[in-house]
């Protein structure tokens, strides 16, 4: 597992991954609070990952970067 870099910024792969595929409660609670502020159509990841990353929300980027499809089902159905 390697760290990557986002916006400039080097992300810890350890410190944030619940996992591969894992969508943690915390992961979640950052999707809503992405949905809930207005901030990117939930659809464009690269926007969610943006406004994730501009919140603090490290964990959220790694997870849509690593796990997209697992995003994309968790949006369009609301299933894990």
């Amino acid at each position: 597992m390697q760290d990557f870099t986002y916006g400039g910024v080097l992300i810890n792969r350890h410190k944030f991954s619940g996992g591969k595929g894992m969508l943690t409660e915390k992961i979640k609670e950052q999707i809503f609070a992405v949905r809930d502020s207005g901030a990117a159509n939930m659809c464009n990841m690269a926007a969610v990952q943006r406004a994730a990353f501009d919140r603090g929300f490290y964990e959220l980027v790694l997870f849509i970067e690593e796990n997209r499809e697992s995003y994309w089902d968790f949006i369009l159905t609301g299933r894990e």
